[in-house]
């Protein structure tokens, strides 16, 4: 598997500096130094993880955000601020952020909470990839012409023809081992 592409947005070089030292190993790190230009690479490129300050020129992180997760929702965004509060946090998550990191932040932590958004995405993708082959094999059957998806289930899905199943359909329970259906539970006032 290639490695995961992760954009660092900030206009410190000095934090810049320190992603792409604590990214090196299994990551490719492409680092910018304002927003615009993060947000142009992210609709030209493939990354799979947005690191971006919230305050510096161009767009400011809020404003990246939103524009990533309007064109390219797969993209987990990560913002990160000197000037950290609940609030800012709280609301970076209704943005749909990943996380949020408070700056001075520990770089162990910082290299945890990317591995986690690469490990998300990853997920993300299997699990529609798993989904699309399992409608293309269950659904489109050969030979089968373009129908809805409730036809499609009723024409491919096993039919029970056993009295449990038959007794189930009349209302009635049927006993467990006796080969006959008991009466309908009654409700008691």
């Amino acid at each position: 598997m290639s490695n995961a592409r992760i954009l660092v947005a900030d206009d410190r070089d000095n934090i810049l500096r320190l992603f792409e030292k604590i990214l090196a190993d299994g990551f490719d790190v492409t680092t910018v130094t304002d927003g615009n230009r993060a947000l142009a690479m992210v609709l030209r490129g493939d990354f799979d993880v947005v690191v971006s300050d919230i305050r510096m020129p161009g767009a400011d992180g809020f404003t990246l955000l939103r524009e990533i997760k309007r064109a390219c929702h797969d993209v987990e965004v990560i913002l990160m601020t000197a000037y950290g509060s609940i609030p800012k946090a709280v609301e970076a998550m209704k943005e749909g952020a990943y996380d949020y990191l408070a700056k001075p932040f520990d770089p162990e932590g910082a290299l945890l909470v990317v591995q986690r958004a690469v490990e998300r995405k990853r997920l993300r993708r299997q699990a529609a990839d798993l989904r699309s082959a399992l409608q293309d094999s269950y659904f489109r059957q050969p030979g089968d012409q373009e129908r809805g998806d409730a036809e499609s289930v009723r024409s491919h899905a096993p039919r029970r023809r056993d009295r449990h199943h038959r007794a189930y359909h009349r209302g009635e329970r049927y006993r467990q081992g006796s080969g006959r259906a008991c009466p309908p539970l009654r409700r008691e006032a």
